[in-house]
């Protein structure tokens, strides 16, 4: 009885096997139009060979990544230029499809590198801080009903917490402090000043004298609703003496203000 299929030795493990694509690769010039090894043995031999070669390989690929690094980006650039709406659509249709398991990878993303990006956000903004407040400054000025309401909520919780600050009491701040931020000792002016709720107002703070300390603007964003120590405690201007004189002013302006 003829025999209705092809068998084939595999060269590497020497099991007697159908010749046909299930078992080995395409290959025109062996015999039967199939490879000599079978699936499975190239299989381990290329699983071996990138475990042999896994070091070596991304090594020559970071190096390569050096080398082509402004080619590589304009590439990118271009590509992105060319296929904008479609890669855009591609994303948001990514994003809709596993929107709960990206937010959860980005939560977790967070939690795990917290104080690394705090740290690159504090250098960012070190680095690019003129920029950062232009850009703030047109955004407010393209979007005044932004500005509005944000003053508006202040106004309401200043109205709503306490007995509010006069003129005295606040030119005998500044001269506590010596027309200087009281966090960072910066010299302060009618451009730069600013006042800082030590208890953030939606914290609960008080709208009170003995609850507000100068502060040079810029900073006033980044402590935003911040308990006030553990954001000082981790800025580069951070000074033991400058908490010391915060805490006295409190003190001193709660003895002389509080029951008045």
């Amino acid at each position: 009885m003829k025999c209705p299929y092809c068998i084939k030795i595999c060269s590497k493990c020497g099991r007697l096997l159908v010749a046909n694509n299930i078992n080995f690769q395409k290959h025109k010039d062996c015999k039967y139009g199939v490879q000599n090894k079978c699936k499975e043995c190239q299989r381990k031999y290329s699983k071996q060979n990138y475990e042999n070669n896994k070091d070596h390989k991304k090594e020559a690929s970071k190096k390569y990544s050096q080398e082509h690094r402004e080619e590589k980006r304009e590439k990118d650039k271009q590509y992105y230029k060319d296929h904008k709406e479609e890669m855009n659509k591609k994303r948001k249709e990514h994003y809709l499809e596993n929107k709960e398991k990206e937010l959860e990878k980005n939560r977790q993303y967070r939690e795990e590198h917290k104080e690394e990006i705090t740290e690159q956000r504090k250098q960012y903004y070190k680095e690019n801080r003129e920029k950062i407040l232009e850009e703030k400054r047109k955004y407010l000025k393209n979007n005044p009903h932004i500005n509005f309401n944000n003053h508006v909520k202040r106004r309401q919780l200043e109205e709503q917490q306490g007995n509010g600050i006069n003129k005295e009491q606040w030119l005998e701040m500044m001269e506590f402090f010596n027309w200087k931020c009281a966090y960072s000792g910066i010299q302060l002016n009618k451009d730069n000043r600013s006042i800082d709720h030590i208890v953030p107002l939606l914290l609960n703070g008080e709208h009170e004298i003995w609850n507000c300390v100068p502060m040079y603007m810029p900073y006033n964003s980044s402590k935003n609703t911040k308990n006030m120590e553990e954001w000082y405690i981790k800025q580069d201007f951070y000074s033991e003496e400058r908490l010391n004189k915060i805490y006295e002013w409190v003190e001193y302006a709660k003895n002389k203000y509080q029951n008045n």
